[in-house]
């Protein structure tokens, strides 16, 4: 249990990263694009990069306060550091990794499920391996805050599925002021309590994955969660909706109000496919060609020319889709989002 508390000003080379954030005993996870600042955030906490301003402290210890000339050292912050290729030695065993600058492993390995490793050393060892190792080293010396670098991002897809269940079941457990940095909104939002969305330096939205998908701030959060994005013309439509012209041709309808130009956002599980528009059909309807068919999990994301789809595999059967077949995408005026 514990809080984290940063307000800081931080220089990057290409711009400055300012962020306040207060994480209480959750999980918080910064996603964005490559350069956005997000493990520049993760280092000013550990005492790796020096804000330009600001305060950082955990709880009633003050770790930086540039007013007050405050500035422990990364070993005085108790902080434990997952970085994005674990940094194991690979010459020590696992059992001495864990162990190395102090630390404990009372318990963690039969925790996480290492113990049988213990004499062996990280390049013998799998993926999903080496992350529970990095894990354990970060616990060893009982943290009060817990950094996570693209935890995810070494796995191998079939790895990073059962992984990412148990790192998730881990963070509950540990109930840690946690910050995790991801540029993929899918391994955030199923593991965050909440989540931001940093870009250039800059928090766009910070809420919990289900506000982000339910009411994104901007065009930029909305593709960040996956959502398909159109641009339009709004005006009033009949029924008390708003009629959307696209800007390549055709009119949609929202349940949203807005008047001139606009983002039109539909998330790919929101669409269905059909062979033709039919009586029972939602009201909006774009036709289209399938570009490709990617499996994604037990669904299939059908991209066409104008949005992806996510549909299930009967689906994809029933319809005898394949690169080429056109197809209709249809979609309520309640899942058409205005930004």
């Amino acid at each position: 249990m514990g809080s984290l508390h940063l307000d800081v000003a931080v220089p990057t080379r290409s711009y400055e990263l300012r962020l306040a954030l207060d994480v209480a005993a959750e999980t918080v996870a910064l996603v964005g694009p490559s350069g956005a600042g997000k493990t520049t955030a993760l280092d000013a906490v550990a005492g790796l990069a020096r804000p330009r301003a600001g305060r950082i402290s955990c709880e009633d210890d003050v770790w930086f306060d540039r007013e007050r000339r405050v500035d422990w050292r990364p070993e005085q912050r108790s902080v434990g550091y997952v970085f994005q290729e674990y940094a194991l030695f690979p010459h020590l065993s696992v059992e001495r990794n864990v162990t190395f600058a102090g630390g404990r492993a009372d318990g963690l390995l039969e925790r996480l499920r290492i113990a049988h490793l213990a004499r062996a050393k990280p390049p013998a060892l799998s993926g999903g391996e080496r992350q529970r190792v990095a894990l354990a080293r970060a616990l060893a010396r009982s943290p009060r805050v817990l950094l996570l670098d693209e935890p995810l991002a070494a796995l191998d897809p079939h790895t990073r599925t059962g992984v990412r269940v148990e790192l998730h079941d881990l963070l509950r457990e540990l109930r840690l002021p946690t910050l995790l940095v991801t540029h993929d909104f899918e391994d955030a939002a199923a593991l965050a309590d909440r989540v931001g969305v940093l870009v250039e330096g800059r928090l766009r939205q910070l809420g919990t994955p289900g506000d982000l998908l339910a009411a994104p701030s901007d065009p930029f959060v909305a593709s960040f969660a996956g959502a398909n994005l159109l641009a339009g013309e709004a005006t009033s439509g009949p029924n008390e909706l708003t009629e959307v012209r696209l800007a390549l041709g055709g009119t949609i309808y929202s349940a949203d109000d807005a008047r001139g130009p606009v983002t039109v956002s539909i998330f790919p599980w929101d669409v269905t496919l059909e062979e033709q528009v039919t009586q029972e059909s939602a009201m909006n309807h774009l036709p289209g060609e399938i570009v490709s068919l990617v499996p994604v999990g037990n669904r299939v994301r059908v991209r066409l020319d104008r949005l992806t789809a996510e549909v299930t595999g009967a689906s994809v059967e029933r319809l005898a889709l394949r690169p080429g077949g056109r197809v209709v995408a249809t979609f309520k005026a309640t899942q058409t989002r205005l930004l």
